[in-house]
């Protein structure tokens, strides 16, 4: 069912968000710099942290090895690892560094290139019996295999057993007897491993009055955490200046040895290792991940970080890569708590997706349900054997009687119960699916403008919710008058129409020129979705419950998938509480850090209108409309009176042009991007190259229906490939309103005026419906021929105004250089002077405006 089909993925899309949540672990509720994420550890624990720089190394910038052991040195093998540890000379780092390349060739590593920009500190005693110093010194040899020898260190001068030197705590330097293997050698690992990683930190502080908490390592492990030796409890540490919600901090993850655990020593590793004051002096918080001693399944009786793949004994490599169970474990930790899982912009893609879902099946479920609504018998001018004998056998309708459905478009008239319960004229008929269209022009105007001075977010979502309500109230009102219905459908349209033009001002404030082809084909190929949920649905409810349950199950999906969007998303990247800085950054460099919202942009209607490249743009639109619109609203009645399909198989066909549809533009944007990033075309070539497929294919399908007559399969197969060719739109027609004037595309107004005449008067046959697809095939040629003679992908010089330093539109803002970026190009950015095209707004210099301010309203669909 629909409901709780995409309440599914609403309840997806909620986790993805909060997965990006930097949640209140211990009380940490800021944000971690993501370029400051750094590891080390101990013996086993600084094999680990190997293991977790190399294969993480997009993530980790440094790693901290103190008496550690090489990447992949076990090789699987408990006893190769005992090799490691005692005869390191005996493994050669050839095949370590080889067996890395070919996990980063596989994927199950990140690329090794990341190294190359990193810091490595190595602690290792010269007197260290547990751990040969020749480990030491082959952690050394692999890195030097991808950074610079100049960007590791190795500190082996200190007369230490096997431990962590510390500066004032612990045992006696060189001790065989430790139990803590924490070393009081009047140097800190610690401190030097931090300090030489960040290229230099403060001193550390004298106490560490920060928070230090627990939390539960379950949340991040699969099934029971000790089933990878995983203890139930970690630590995090939270330094004084992070512990506000605006706070944004470096993170540093600490690997204990073993026998060194919380179930080993409880806190003092964490307590007394030298993390803590080095912490809250530079703003770093430190996350201690936990295993613990287990005899069997795993054997680790020791409480050893897994260095040589006892966590996984039939796939003894997955432990040293991103595959590992401890290693998803603690990155499950730092995605899940410490920093963003999917980017805050991918999570607003999925609501705006699921919120266009909605809105189709909200506006296109009466399209089809009416079909169970009308009592065809009731009608006086309609005849059975006037609807029956289209595309039907001379003198025999028999075959058309359908006495197996409860609701058949065909009705047998021994059975006047199966058909519907209303008996509206096909007049009527017409201005209960054409009400929708008056409403939803009237706010395509507006919606941009509105959602700009009071949030895309209250805008988009409060739009579909009060839909989502008039949808529950369709029945009673169906029932009370067709009129009264009309007037629900009316404001429908009105609250609806704010849609589009609303989240491509939200679009434009989210998403940087290089990702915004793919994510306006996701978000809005959502309609699509709906499209081919709704129509099979359709059929499915009403024959099973009734054509009431069409509205209740729909109108109630929505309402909850508001309840998401309101909670999760926000109008601007800045307002987010989960994004993170390096997202924020990313969005900052592509489209430029945003004004106040707002504080709205000149329009520049001279220019606008006296543009060539805007009307064909307009005029493309508006083409592109009649043939899409004529296949959404009128292929059901055309299945039904020409066909003869009963509902539920009506449903069905209907929804395959909006499968392949969906699927086809999800193609063609890949392939558009894919040649436009290597440079074999330009934009508007991309553009001329899509809305001819999305134009001039559907008219040779519609002129093409005009001869099929009534051979069934081939009316389908012309239907359907007229609906796989129309997603040429959306990386078409729909993406170039941001390549003309993303500031300023709410003009580009939708004129919504279908076939919807044909309903009113005409008989159902096949040469009335000719003049349709004649007209729409028509339509579709002229406008595509003008978009190809007058169109553009180019900016257009009026997308930025003037707005002078005293303007109080440009809040108070210092005037910037002359130059401004385009932003409609995935290749570098380009400058050009506008000096000359926008005289006639002032003589000051440009100003370059946000496209996180802009009010965008999009010719819809």
């Amino acid at each position: 069912m629909l409901v709780q089909g995409l309440s599914l993925l609403l309840t997806l899309a909620a986790l993805v968000d909060s997965a990006a949540i930097p949640t209140k672990i211990g009380g940490f509720s800021g944000r971690v710099d993501q370029s400051g994420v750094t590891v080390s550890g101990l013996s086993s624990g600084g094999a680990f942290a190997t293991q977790f720089h190399v294969a993480y190394s997009e993530l980790v910038t440094g790693a901290g090895i103190i008496a550690g052991a090489p990447y992949h040195c076990a090789g699987g093998n408990l006893i190769q690892a005992t090799y490691c540890q005692t005869l390191p000379s005996m493994v050669s780092v050839s095949s370590m560094v080889s067996d890395a390349e070919s996990f980063a060739r596989t994927g199950k590593i990140d690329s090794l290139d990341n190294l190359s920009n990193d810091r490595v500190y190595i602690y290792h005693s010269s007197l260290d019996t547990t751990v040969n110093i020749g480990a030491g010194h082959s952690v050394r040899d692999f890195y030097e295999n991808f950074m610079p020898a100049s960007s590791i260190t190795i500190e082996s001068g200190i007369s230490s057993s096997h431990g962590i030197p510390t500066e004032n705590y612990g045992d006696a330097c060189y001790s065989f007897l430790s139990s803590t293997y924490i070393l009081e050698c009047g140097y800190s690992a610690a401190f030097e491993a931090v300090n030489y990683l960040y290229g230099g930190i403060n001193p550390a502080a004298a106490s560490a009055p920060g928070t230090l908490s627990t939390f539960s390592q379950g949340d991040f492990v699969t099934g029971d955490p000790a089933a990878i030796s995983m203890a139930d409890t970690g630590y995090v540490y939270i330094p004084t200046n992070c512990e506000t919600d605006d706070s944004v901090c470096k993170l540093h993850v600490v690997f204990h040895g073993c026998r060194q655990g919380i179930d080993a020593l409880g806190d003092i590793y964490v307590k007394h290792a030298g993390y803590l004051e080095v912490a809250e002096s530079n703003d770093i918080v430190l996350l201690f991940p936990q295993v613990k001693a287990s005899i069997f399944s795993p054997q680790n009786p020791l409480g050893c970080w897994d260095w040589w793949g006892y966590d996984d004994a039939l796939f003894a490599d997955k432990y040293a890569t991103k595959e590992g169970p401890q290693m998803e474990a603690v990155y499950n930790m730092y995605r899940g708590n410490m920093l963003e899982n999917i980017p805050c912009r991918y999570t607003l893609a999925v609501l705006a997706f699921l919120g266009f879902v909605y809105n189709y099946s909200m506006r296109i479920n009466m399209n089809i349900v009416i079909v169970a609504m009308i009592n065809y018998t009731a009608i006086p001018h309609i005849s059975q054997a006037e609807q029956a004998k289209e595309c039907s056998v001379e003198g025999d309708v028999s075959h058309l009687i359908n006495t197996s459905s409860p609701l058949v478009p065909v009705v047998d008239t021994h059975h006047p119960s199966q058909e519907g319960e209303f008996a509206w004229n096909e007049e009527q008929q017409g201005l209960v699916l054409g009400s929708f269209f008056w409403g939803y022009i009237v706010t395509q105007i507006p919606g941009g403008r509105v959602g700009e001075l009071y949030g895309v977010k209250r805008v988009f979502g409060l739009g579909l919710m009060v839909a989502a309500l008039l949808t529950l109230l369709t029945p009673l009102a169906a029932r009370t008058d067709y009129r009264l219905l009309i007037a629900v459908r009316i404001l429908m349209g009105i609250f609806e129409g704010v849609t589009y033009p609303s989240m491509h001002a939200m679009l434009a404030r989210w998403v940087p020129p290089f990702e915004r082809n793919k994510f306006s084909t996701f978000v809005y190929t959502g309609a699509q979705v709906g499209t081919i949920i709704t129509m099979p649905l359709v059929g499915i409810l009403t024959t099973s419950f009734g054509w009431e349950s069409v509205f209740y199950v729909i109108g109630t999906g929505a309402l909850l998938w508001g309840i998401c969007w309101m909670l999760l998303v926000y109008d601007t990247p800045e307002e987010h509480p989960r994004i993170t800085a390096k997202e924020l950054k990313y969005i900052h460099d592509g489209i430029g850090a945003g004004h106040e919202r707002g504080k709205a942009l000149p329009v520049p209607w001279g220019q606008m209108l006296r543009s060539k490249p805007f009307w064909a743009l307009i005029l493309v639109s508006m083409s592109t409309n009649w043939g899409f619109w004529l296949l959404l609203t009128e292929l059901p009645t055309y299945l039904r009176n020409i066909l003869h399909y009963d509902i539920k198989k009506n449903g069905f066909v209907s929804a395959l042009p909006y499968f392949s549809m969906w699927t086809t533009s999800l193609v063609l944007s890949t392939v558009s991007d894919h040649f436009r990033k290597k440079g074999t075309y330009s934009f508007t070539t991309i553009r001329n190259i899509n809305n001819s497929i999305a134009h001039f294919g559907p008219a040779i399908c519609f002129v093409s229906l005009i001869f099929a007559g009534c051979n069934e399969y081939l009316s389908l197969a012309l239907l359907i490939a007229a609906g796989t060719m129309q997603a040429g739109f959306w990386p078409g027609t729909i993406t170039n309103h941001l390549d003309l004037a993303p500031n300023f595309a709410e003009f580009q107004i939708l004129v919504d005026v279908r076939s919807a005449w044909f309903r009113s008067d005409q008989q159902q046959n096949l040469k009335n419906w000719a003049k349709v697809f004649w007209l729409a095939a028509g339509i579709n040629v002229v406008g595509n021929g003008i978009f190809l003679a007058f169109g553009s992908s180019e900016e257009a010089t009026w997308n930025r105004p003037r707005m002078t330093h005293d303007d109080p539109k440009n809040g108070g803002l210092p005037e910037p250089e002359s130059q401004v970026r385009l932003v409609s190009d995935f290749s570098n950015p380009a400058f050009v002077n506008l000096d000359d095209d926008l005289a006639e707004y002032s003589h000051e210099p440009v100003t370059e405006p946000s496209s996180r301010n802009r009010s965008e309203i999009v010719f819809s669909l």
